[in-house]
């Protein structure tokens, strides 16, 4: 994605406390599994419950409420299975980014650990996060969207390149979903995606990150997202000012890259509408003028909030160098985003 990085804490872009909550994991918070990085987390895992008690109910038990695999390698459906059946009773976050991928020695997990995960924390599940995972299909997201549909508030299914239709417009039935990342999912088409944006009408946060594939059409009703802060469209290129004339303007993060059919009016639109945006980028974009600036300044004149401005590749934009900028946008940190 984007290379504008201020660090997490500082990039929230108005998403709410309890989403930002949700998706951190302290390494010392003993409510935490936290093994992110692990070289082997299938030995550790292992050796952790070799010896346990499962009916220890003293009071000196510490209750595992979330898990944290992000990165580690040696996690295959037997050990995402074996955490899943442990905590039970009280996980109700896990994420599993990029856990057991590039690992020769051991298969990464697929539907099968994400099944069990799915029907052993069931409506306790809150945050689930699968980043990179290239094994996953839409047989084991209906497994999640089945069970877990009551309280699951985050969702990261980003570059889970199996999915297809079946499984995303099963996500539409997570009424509380919040976070939704369905960046590179190639398989999805418009017709699963308008199911999503009519269905879960408490996002805050939705990318679609490279899936060129997109039109208009998935995002007839996305006015209805009130609560919408982060909107991801790069390199939708058919993506018109349609769309664009509908977004809430509670957006804080429009990242408009590559969308090479979208025009001034739609762009100057959400500039002068969306007036706490943060990060605003249409790089690539010929066909947006000069005239944005002059819509960005009406927007911002009360909130002075935007941090990144991107035009590169503008060429009808005049006024596109930081130092220029900051003249009119003093919180302007960098006009760099998209690389």
């Amino acid at each position: 994605m984007g290379c504008y990085d201020e660090g997490s804490k500082e990039t929230t872009h108005g998403l709410s406390e309890e989403i930002v909550r949700l998706r951190e994991y302290e390494k010392n918070d003993r409510t935490v599994l936290y093994l992110r990085d692990c070289p082997n987390a299938k030995a550790k895992i292992d050796d952790a419950f070799l010896d346990d008690d499962d009916d220890d109910d003293s009071k000196n038990t510490v209750i595992i409420q979330a898990v944290q695999l992000e990165l580690a390698k040696g996690v295959d459906d037997e050990t995402v299975s074996k955490i899943a059946r442990k905590y039970a009773t009280s996980c109700t976050r896990v994420n599993l980014n990029a856990a057991g991928s590039g690992d020769e020695r051991v298969r990464q997990f697929g539907n099968l650990g994400l099944m069990s995960v799915s029907e052993y924390l069931e409506n306790k599940l809150e945050c689930l996060e699968l980043f990179w995972n290239t094994k996953i299909t839409s047989k084991g997201v209906l497994s999640v969207c089945r069970f877990c549909h009551e309280n699951l508030k985050v969702l990261n299914l980003s570059g889970c390149v199996q999915l297809d239709d079946e499984g995303v417009r099963e996500i539409s039935k997570c009424r509380k979903l919040r976070y939704l990342d369905l960046t590179r999912v190639p398989k999805m088409t418009d017709a699963s995606v308008a199911l999503v944006v009519e269905g879960c009408r408490e996002l805050e946060f939705l990318s679609l990150y490279a899936n060129s594939q997109l039109t208009n059409k998935s995002f007839e009703k996305i006015d209805g997202l009130t609560n919408l802060k982060f909107f991801d469209a790069c390199g939708f290129n058919k993506l018109t000012d349609v769309t664009l004339f509908k977004l809430p303007k509670t957006l804080r993060y429009a990242n408009f890259s590559w969308c090479g059919s979208l025009r001034s009016e739609g762009i100057c639109h959400v500039a002068e509408n969306c007036r706490h945006l943060e990060l605003l980028s249409v790089h690539g974009n010929r066909n947006i003028t000069e005239k944005l600036i002059q819509s960005l300044q009406i927007g911002q004149k009360e909130t002075k909030t935007l941090k990144v401005l991107d035009v590169k590749g503008c060429v009808n934009v005049k006024t596109n160098t930081l130092e220029a900028l900051r003249e009119f946008f003093h919180s302007l940190q960098s006009i760099k985003f998209h690389t």
